[in-house]
């Protein structure tokens, strides 16, 4: 048997042993890696009886790993027993590794342990399987035999090694610390700034119970919770506040101390810029914060608050370069302590089920990286809040449904699904909240005592909907009545479906400067396919095709004028209407080859898969059905 496990835990999950399932499988499950690393993984063995003889060959891709060292560890399934166990076989112009060993006696191990370790150096980037090939095959194969030399049967559970860039800096806004004291507001400013609005620092340090000289981690990640549920109790401004002046609600925040350099190479790899809290320099005189953004080989790249040209100093500015070992000795003035904030991420998702009907789903995550992964900051009351407005309906589901129970923990997506129904013609925006409460607590500092706060954290997006007035017309196909339905805010004339080309044609007419709307709603018994093309006046025009059990549903939108358009059933590969696939739609998606929207070049027409972006994956699908023809 055959099983490759592909998951996000850094856990690995054995299933049950039963009598007869033995299980070989790497350990790690998945490894992440920059070039230069090393990598140590061990295969392990799960509940085998008799075990006498094994043999393991592991495939791995050498260009993006190769082996260095296979040991027999000592705490292996044979310690204590004599074994025959020859060099291993290390082949990296082939990328495969094969190890045997045998006890040296006619008896036989029962038991779970493990086998060998294997270390390999990371080369360069990609992913590379770690796959135990051949199963009971003598030559270049893995296997487990008993004393009597019978092939034992077992699982097989596979890895991946994955190799990251050895460069990547992100875009994110610099701002300059507005007083000597105020790196920590600076940073946390900037990371509110790259995800919303950017907090005045002065607001931050008041959140932050900033003293002259410092600001504590926790009160950081306070400022970076900070809403209008509770009040700041610093002494930078005035009056405390309730809340920031732009913005009334917090952000999740873990700091974390013991991070490593990889595990923050690795946070930045995947887009999110960290806080970390280190020296100023390797005088190791004052405490200062940096927002870390990039990374290559040898050095880690931060925005640096520090005002260098007006105050002096070593350091100060965007992107500054600091070596790896300089960095790691000023990151020990906190043992190496890091700070990430990222807001609650919510997108709306609208599926036409009807043309009045819509199902709204809320994608709602409390991003957190593995290497931050922590439960302190769990959020209760956790609820998602769907507003309507006039001339819509809830059809199904309540107006604020409970997150996971009402408990969001860091690192958890959900989704929640409403029915909404348009009840008077129109367009309308609808708003979706996610909300819930942080509880959390500082320490005393100095004059400051202690205390206990909860916070609002909270995401919300919008999701546009329209239905407009409905226009029947009735088409004559093979001597059958069928019945097209045209909702538009344009008015809709002249309809006519021609058998012969077997295409709907109509006028629609509004008013200049405006943009028109038309869903088409077309019985599949008239025409069966989910492959449309829309002409406006003799231009492609994009257009979105759902369906239901009955109809297909054609939508788009157009500047409003008068207006020819035609409606043409085709197949898949068909981007322009000839109901051919050929080197017209391949040039079609070759011309915004490399786009996305906002690119001058972008047309979503060769945007066939909708993950805006035109590459080789939309090529490829035009590819597929070259040469056909759809009659």
């Amino acid at each position: 048997m055959f099983l490759t496990l592909i998951t996000a835990a850094v856990a690995l999950t054995i299933p049950q042993a039963t009598a007869q399932n033995t299980t070989l499988y790497i350990d790690p499950q998945q490894t992440q890696a920059f070039p230069t690393d090393t990598i140590t993984i061990t295969i392990k063995i799960e509940n085998v009886t008799n075990l006498n003889t094994w043999q393991i060959a592991l495939k791995y891709n050498p260009t993006t790993i190769n082996c260095t060292q296979v040991t027999i560890p000592p705490d292996n399934i044979f310690a204590g027993h004599t074994t025959i166990s020859p060099n291993p076989i290390i082949d990296n112009n082939n990328g495969l590794v094969v190890k045997f060993t045998a006890l040296d006696t006619t008896t036989g191990i029962t038991g779970s342990g493990n086998l060998v370790q294997i270390q390999f150096k990371a080369l360069n980037p990609g992913t590379s399987p770690l796959e135990l090939i051949n199963p009971n095959q003598l030559i270049n194969g893995t296997y487990l035999q008993d004393p009597d030399g019978n092939f034992i049967p077992f699982q097989r559970i596979n890895a991946t090694a994955t190799i990251y860039s050895p460069e990547t800096t992100l875009t994110i806004p610099f701002h300059t610390q507005e007083k000597t004291y105020y790196s920590g507001p600076a940073a946390l400013q900037m990371i509110f700034d790259h995800y919303g609005e950017p907090i005045p620092q002065q607001e931050i340090a008041e959140a932050a119970r900033t003293h002259p000289n410092i600001t504590y981690p926790d009160e950081l990640r306070r400022a970076a919770h900070f809403s209008n549920l509770s009040t700041s109790k610093g002494d930078e401004m005035p009056e405390n506040i309730t809340g920031y002046t732009l913005r009334k609600y917090g952000y999740g925040a873990i700091e974390k101390t013991g991070l490593t350099l990889n595990q923050l190479k690795d946070t930045i790899r995947q887009g999110y810029p960290v806080i970390v809290s280190t020296w100023y320099d390797l005088s190791m005189q004052q405490p200062h914060y940096r927002v870390a953004v990039g990374y290559n080989e040898t050095h880690i790249f931060l925005h640096d608050p520090w005002n260098k040209t007006a105050w002096g100093g070593t350091y100060g500015g965007p992107k500054t370069a600091i070596n790896n070992t300089e960095f790691q000795t000023l990151w020990s003035y906190s043992s190496n302590l890091a700070i990430f904030v990222h807001p609650w991420n919510l997108t709306c998702n609208i599926q036409l089920l009807e043309p009045d009907l819509f199902l709204i789903t809320a994608n709602i995550t409390y991003p957190t990286p593995q290497a931050f992964a922590n439960q302190q900051y769990t959020a209760s009351s956790a609820t998602a809040q769907i507003i309507l407005p006039d001339g819509t309906t809830l059809v199904e589901g309540n107006p604020s449904e409970p997150i996971n129970s009402g408990t969001f923990t860091p690192g958890s997506t959900t989704q929640i699904n409403w029915t909404v129904k348009i009840t008077t013609p129109g367009r309308y925006t609808i708003t979706v909240r996610a909300s819930g409460t942080i509880s959390g607590n500082v320490s005393s500092h100095e004059t400051y005592p202690n205390y206990t706060y909860q916070d609002k954290l909270q995401a919300e997006d919008t999701a546009t909907i329209e239905c407009w007035n409905p226009n029947t017309f009735t088409a004559s196909k093979n001597g059958q009545q069928y019945t097209v339905i045209i909702y538009s805010n344009s008015t809709i004339s002249d309809f006519q479906y021609n058998e012969t080309l077997d295409e709907i044609t109509f006028t629609a007419s509004g008013p200049d400067g405006t943009t028109g709307t038309c869903l088409v709603s077309i019985p599949k018994a008239f025409m069966n396919t989910s492959y449309f093309v829309v002409k406006v006046n003799a231009t492609l025009t994009a257009n979105q095709v759902t369906q239901n059990a009955t109809h297909s549903f054609v939508n788009f939108h157009y500047h409003q004028s008068t207006q020819q358009i035609r409606l043409i059933p085709t197949g898949p590969g068909d981007l322009n209407g000839d109901r051919r696939v050929n080197m017209r739609d391949i040039a079609l998606v070759a011309r915004a080859f490399g786009s996305s929207p906002g690119i001058p070049n972008w047309n979503p027409i060769a945007d066939i898969n909708g993950d805006e972006k035109v590459n080789m994956r939309d090529i490829g699908w035009v590819a597929k059905y070259f040469g056909v023809i759809y009659s």
